[in-house]
């Protein structure tokens, strides 16, 4: 009645809209229409607006709990993609109706249910597996950069073995040719960029291949490339990644059925066969 008052709009459109509205959402959740659609909205729309707010008003109170329901709303995603995939495919309906509600939950300020289920769950099980989620980061990290060396290097290579057949397409070209000129068809420039490249590969080695493995495990031995200027501390987190021991790990080789543990690269030769052990300390 007020509003119909305040906007002079008639009562019965204004109760006409309200019921249209409430038979949508109805609608909406008991077939299935856009719930997960809905789901998003109050999962992603409303705290993206409010962690908005947070940042504009510099309000650490409310950081803190957007950041905190951020947290929680990942690890609920992931268990969606994860663990709950069956049940998002046999009963989707259902699925993202009992999350919407959850969100719901999660996002209502008075209720703190995002705060409540970081202390409960998610914080116990981050802290017990800290120390080897950062290992297995910076193993993945130490990789990831080798690839990347070794892309570049590919991608050199190709480049100079392209510019080697463009330097024997022209080498055909100009014997058959009678133009005089100091580089009719570049020859000269492409055999330089080539010797460029060459150099350049000459200066980065491609670097010291090992083989890793755990003693008495014939099956576990794998080749590992050493690059040049890799700190050791790499080097132990890819050999650990490598045989698949999450801890941290000392190498060793056996020299006349002696064990010599090895602290450095300048240590290890190539194709020396290096054993990877777990460090208890």
């Amino acid at each position: 009645l007020r509003t119909a008052n305040d906007t002079g709009l008639p009562k019965t459109l204004i109760f006409g809209g309200f019921v249209g509205f409430a038979l949508f959402v109805l609608a909406t959740i008991w077939f299935g229409l856009g719930t997960r659609t809905l789901s998003y909205s109050v999962g992603v729309l409303y705290p993206v607006y409010q962690s908005y707010k947070a940042l504009e008003q510099r309000s650490n109170e409310m950081n803190q709990q957007w950041l905190t329901y951020w947290i929680v709303y990942g690890f609920i995603n992931i268990l969606e993609g994860t663990a709950l995939r069956p049940i998002t495919f046999l009963y989707p309906t259902l699925f993202y109706v009992f999350k919407m509600m959850i969100l719901l939950w999660l996002v209502n300020p008075s209720q703190l249910g995002a705060t409540f289920i970081y202390h409960i769950l998610i914080a116990p099980f981050m802290r017990r597996h800290e120390s080897q989620i950062d290992r297995a980061l910076s193993a993945f990290n130490a990789t990831a950069k080798e690839a990347v060396k070794d892309m570049a290097g590919i991608y050199d290579q190709l480049e100079e073995e392209m510019l080697m057949m463009q330097i024997d397409t022209h080498v055909a070209e100009y014997s058959n040719s009678v133009v005089n000129s100091e580089d009719p068809f570049g020859i000269v420039t492409a055999a330089k960029t080539a010797k460029r490249l060459s150099m350049k590969r000459a200066r980065s080695p491609k670097g010291t291949r090992i083989f890793v493995g755990i003693q008495d495990q014939n099956d576990s031995k794998k080749t590992l490339l050493i690059k040049p200027n890799m700190s050791w501390d790499d080097v132990c987190l890819i050999a650990a990644n490598t045989v698949g021991i999450a801890d941290d790990v000392e190498l060793y080789m056996i020299v006349s059925d002696s064990e010599i543990v090895v602290n450095d690269v300048s240590e290890i030769q190539n194709d020396d066969l290096l054993f990877v052990r777990a460090v208890v300390f």
